[in-house]
């Protein structure tokens, strides 16, 4: 390993001379302020606005003094600030020709076809490294691994944003600049963009449990087993069962022509094959063969010419022989061709997208499409015979349907052994762990593996099978039943065994329905869906969505849901002061001036971090109930249940409910409702998880979404030292302000900048300089930062620079302490010189559930004394350390917003005392 000359070592501690001091009391100082914002929806400049109204602010409002005359009032700090537009040049972050991480391995296998990850590869480079790793060194790696292959303008050349300038009372310039990073891809309300967004994260989310496991830097054999194991139950949840479900749907799409009786088919088969080859044509023209196009005949000729020629020839044809083939069978078959063309544009896009998440799917996805497509095309052969062909068509889809639904079962029934697999040797691995603190640490990172395969997986479950509901209930608008019985008579040859495990789907699946359980008729308008008509023939895709569900399916549900409320009723009190601020009329605080802001006591305060603290140590409980709900339960379920008459007589139950669910799902308005009902009030929700799925994310390896908020930060930083106002001169220190995952950005690359030594512009800065060496000050304030909550707790190997025991790693949290200590240590983690940064302050909220201290330990009262203590209590208490490089302090009550407005004056005074 190499040893940075200044790591660890604080870099600005040059002693000012009596010149210096001189100057500086004639000069006004000038000082540079980031705002940095968390998670959650954010517009250009509104965090920037936010900190000039937290100055402007200044002093603090005193109920004690309402009433009084204006000129009594104290003058305040600020009186305004003037916005100035500024366009940044973007450059990527420099990387160390000698930090580069080597990914050339498996090069024997094709491109197309490589599915490792990057925390794969990450996991072989650790392997690599001999001797012990120092503090922070698996992070700042990780990050090379996520910026090396960046080279920068992916999303432009510069940066455009404003700064505002103001004056403080003691002639101090102010300049307040923003590092705006919310302009990434979010999801919108529609709900095709909130399902894409919801699959990108359900897909993305298991990817994070291996980053989990796959950053422990001395794997020994167990803990290699247990990622092997792992890894494939990874790639089963993100590649084979989407794909799997993906191809179900193109059957079942080009069987549509098949089941549904159309005037004019001739005509619509005809135009829609022109459509197809005119689509062709164009992507060809633009994708591979531009050089052949370069004239406008030959462009003329693809584009138009061609696909009409085929259309009206297809049309000719299809007039000419209709008294050979009356049943309109030739055209079923090509509007069939039309469906699995259109078929493999969907394959396309959906793999096209996911490309760069889940590198390999490309030719695997290719591959099954090609593999599908054949046993179609078998299977059509096989039914052929005499009659009409809109029959072999039903019947090949049908039997390709079942064989596609038997390898859906298998897949499942494989992700579920390789997690049970993987937790065995999950347990296994932690306890061979050697000290105490690597201990925690592994049974941190086992608990987060466990946690982000299951809840993807019973997410993937959830989401599909009210999508399947909707797709299910349109084609009983296209023919009710989809497949009539002619086609079900017979089933897709099969070994007989399958039956004996349940394997495959035969028509039997459709017995037990209620006969009555259909949308009402218009002659037959009842009270409920289910309640007036009969069908002829059984309706074979409801029964099929019901088995495949799984017999146990709403037993699953109702232990998942109970891990679900656990966290609800965690996060409540909290996410209700983010709604309901508690503030009191200006009588009250007439007569309660000491009463700290937002009315919170320390009982009030003390209490909400308590209930969070116990919150967060049951995040264990949800992590087991999620887990075996969707892994152990429906196995339990199919091959357990037979044999215990118990379990068999609530395996039947729960079969009646699911068919009955099911039943509701079909119809339209209700399955629309829902999905509608999922898009109104999880969107927010969603934008929130996916700010920070999107900041940890590894691909596309061009151009990570850390890559890019990198430039951007580091190219502001660039622009920042290199500034000189009309008197030449610079910056006298730089104060950044970071709320939530701003925090944690800033964290990580300030940690990363702390080791790099090649960017010029940055060495004003300290960053790369000699420890001696004078350097523009930076001081850190942090707010809500989720580095010691969330991400050392879940990611224990990957934030070892946090702290070297994850809470609640070994044991529980321990009780609220009603009394903080009288300073920090010196040596406590995360230390300010890892940062490079002079001076790194913290506040949190008591109920935070993102992010609470880093230093101090269950405190959460705003002051020493009691709730009576009087006007004492509106100062919070700071811990700092000896030298104050570490300050810390709570201001009471509430959760992870209001930080940044009136509710939290002490953020206010704190940032003025930094400037």
């Amino acid at each position: 390993m190499t040893e940075p000359s200044n790591a660890g070592t604080p870099h600005h501690t040059a002693a000012a001379t009596h010149s210096d001091k001189v100057f500086a009391k004639q000069t006004p100082r000038r000082v540079a302020v980031i705002g940095v914002h968390g998670i959650a929806h954010h517009d250009p400049g509104e965090t920037a606005n936010a900190m000039a109204d937290l100055l402007l602010s200044l002093p603090s409002y005193d109920p004690k003094k309402a009433g009084t005359p204006c000129a009594e009032d104290p003058p305040r700090e600020f009186d305004h600030f003037d916005s100035t537009g500024i366009q940044i040049s973007l450059r990527p972050v420099c990387i160390d020709q000698a930090d580069r991480i080597d990914t050339t391995r498996n090069q024997r296998v094709p491109p197309a076809f490589r599915v490792q990850e990057g925390s794969f590869k990450f996991a072989q480079h650790l392997a690599q490294q001999e001797g012990e790793t120092e503090r922070g060194e698996v992070s700042r790696s990780w990050t090379v691994k996520l910026l090396q292959d960046y080279y920068g303008a992916a999303d432009g050349n510069k940066y455009v944003t404003a700064r505002l300038d103001g004056q403080r009372k003691d002639a101090t310039e102010v300049h307040i600049y923003e590092m705006f990073w919310a302009d990434l891809a979010r999801p919108t309300n529609s709900v095709l963009s909130f399902l894409l967004a919801l699959f990108q994260f359900i897909l993305h989310l298991p990817s994070l449990s291996r980053v989990a496991i796959d950053t422990r830097p001395d794997p020994d054999w167990s803990w290699k087993v247990f990622q092997a194991l792992h890894r494939y139950a990874v790639r089963v949840l993100q590649m084979v069962l989407p794909l799997t479900k993906l191809l179900i749907l193109v059957v079942l799409l080009g069987a549509i022509p098949a089941v549904t009786q159309v005037e004019h088919l001739d005509i619509i088969s005809s135009v829609l094959a022109g459509i197809v080859i005119a689509i062709a044509g164009f992507l060809l023209m633009n994708y591979r063969l531009k050089p052949i196009f370069k004239l406008r005949t030959g462009w003329l000729l693809a584009s138009f010419l061609l696909p009409a020629l085929v259309a009206l020839g297809l049309l000719a044809y299809f007039r000419s022989i209709p008294k050979y083939f009356p049943d309109q069978s030739i055209e079923i078959v090509v509007l069939a061709i039309v469906c699995w063309v259109v078929g493999a544009g969907l394959v396309w896009w959906a793999l096209n997208a996911y490309q760069s998440t889940r590198p390999g799917i490309q030719g695997w996805g290719w591959s099954f499409y090609a593999v599908v497509l054949v046993v179609f095309i078998v299977f059509w052969v096989r039914a052929w015979g005499p009659g009409d062909e809109s029959l072999w068509v039903r019947q090949a889809s049908v039997w390709t349907s079942q064989w596609l639904l038997v390898f859906l079962r298998l897949s499942w029934i494989s992700l579920a052994l390789l997690a049970i697999l993987a937790s065995i040797f999950g347990a296994i691995a932690r306890r061979r762990a050697g000290t105490q603190s690597e201990k925690a640490q592994a049974r941190a990172a086992v608990r987060t593996s466990r946690f982000a395969l299951a809840v993807p997986s019973f997410l993937f479950v959830l989401v599909t099978s009210l999508i399947w509901a909707a797709l299910f209930s349109m084609g009983q608008k296209i023919n009710d039943p989809f497949f009539k019985m002619d086609v079900l008579v017979e089933e897709a040859p099969h070994p007989h065994w399958f039956n004996n495990f349940d394997l495959f789907p035969s028509h039997s699946v459709v017995e037990g329905f209620p006969d009555d359980c259909v949308t009402p008729s218009p002659k037959c308008p009842g009270p409920g869906p289910c309640s007036c008509t009969k069908t002829a023939d059984p309706d074979y895709l409801k029964g099929v969505l019901a088995w495949s569900v799984g017999y146990g399916s709403y037993i699953v549900v109702l232990v998942a849901f109970a891990g679900l409320i656990v966290l609800v009723w965690w996060a409540l009190p909290s996410v209700l002061t983010e709604t309901f601020p508690p503030r009191r009329g200006l009588d009250w605080y007439r007569h309660h001036a000491p009463e700290p802001p937002r009315n919170s006591t320390n009982h009030d305060a003390e209490w909400m971090g308590a209930w969070t603290s116990r919150g967060l140590d049951s995040i264990s409980l949800v992590t087991w109930l999620t887990w075996g709900a969707i892994f152990l339960i429906p196995l339990v379920f199919m091959y357990v249940g037979p044999l215990t008459p118990m379990l068999e007589n609530l395996r039947a139950h729960s079969q009646f409910v699911t068919k009955q669910v099911v039943c509701r799902l079909l119809a339209v308005a209700s399955t629309t409702a829902i999905l509608a009902a999922l898009v109104h009030n999880s969107s927010p929700i969603l934008r929130v998880i996916l700010d920070v799925d999107t900041y940890l994310r590894t691909g596309p390896i061009e151009g990570t979404p850390r890559a890019k908020i990198f430039e951007r930060y580091v190219s502001l930083l660039r622009h920042i030292a290199r500034y000189q106002g009309a008197d030449k001169r610079g910056y006298d220190h730089v104060v950044i302000v970071a709320h939530s995952l701003g925090a944690l950005i800033s964290g990580d690359l300030l940690n990363f900048l702390q080791h790099q030594k090649n960017d010029p512009d940055l060495q004003k800065f300290g960053f790369g300089q000699a420890p001696d060496q004078q350097a523009l000050p930076i001081r850190l304030f942090t707010m809500g930062n989720p580095v010691r909550q969330l991400l050392n707790r879940f990611f224990p190997y990957l934030y070892d620079w946090v702290r070297t025991d994850p809470d609640n790693g070994a044991r529980p949290l321990p009780a609220p302490s009603t009394m903080p200590p009288q300073s920090l240590d010196d040596a406590a983690l995360p230390d300010p010189a890892d940062l490079g940064v002079e001076k790194w302050v913290s506040a949190y909220r008591s109920g935070d559930y993102v992010g609470r201290s880093l230093w101090l330990n269950e405190w959460y009262r705003r002051t020493t004394g009691s709730d009576q203590d009087g006007f004492t209590a509106r100062i919070p208490t700071k811990v700092s350390d000896a030298i104050g490089t570490r300050v810390e302090f709570c201001i009471g009550a509430g959760a992870h917003t209001h930080y940044w407005d009136d509710t939290a004056p002490d953020i206010a005074n704190q940032l003025n005392e930094l400037i």
